[in-house]
């Protein structure tokens, strides 16, 4: 998977639907507070990727990635798994400015997710 091919609007509908209907009345206060998780899992990303801190980048994209798809949020949870992979597998910082390069696509793909998640 390579950053040009990921449609950061892809959502699984489906998905979505199971989770929403297993959470039931519990659902509005997960989306809450993923919502709020996903944001600081963003947060801390971007300031690990200043600081060259690829295992904290690691650490953070990975529940950015699960809780994502656990949704059905597939954009940005393979924004997320791509961010993840490439901050665990670099063997220098080549990987500060692939990661770099995506943030702005994290951006818009959690943008798009904060925006939808609540209509759907």
């Amino acid at each position: 998977m390579t950053e040009n091919s990921i449609d950061i609007c892809e959502i699984d509908n489906e998905m979505y639907s199971e989770t929403k209907a297993i959470l039931k009345a519990k659902f509005s206060t997960i989306v809450d507070e993923y919502i709020e998780d996903s944001s600081k899992y963003i947060e801390n990303i971007k300031q690990s990727v200043i600081s060259k801190n690829a295992i904290i980048v690691a650490e953070n994209a990975h529940p950015l990635k699960s809780s994502s798809y656990s949704f059905g949020l597939n954009g940005l949870g393979k924004v997320a798994e791509i961010i993840e992979h490439t901050a665990k597998n670099s063997l220098d910082d080549s990987w500060v400015e692939e990661v770099s390069d995506l943030l702005p696509k994290i951006d818009a793909a959690f943008e798009f997710v904060c925006e939808r998640i609540k209509s759907l």
